[in-house]
């Protein structure tokens, strides 16, 4: 029963950090092409 729990978290976590690195990753982009 404590398995599920911790990789629910897991799972949710790393969803979270995909979507910081995909919203840093745009901003730069987005800063690197106004730059250039």
């Amino acid at each position: 029963m404590t398995d599920e729990p911790a990789s629910l978290l897991l799972v949710y976590c790393d969803n979270i950090l995909d979507r910081i690195l995909a919203q840093i990753s745009a901003n730069f982009h987005v800063k690197y092409n106004a730059l250039y």
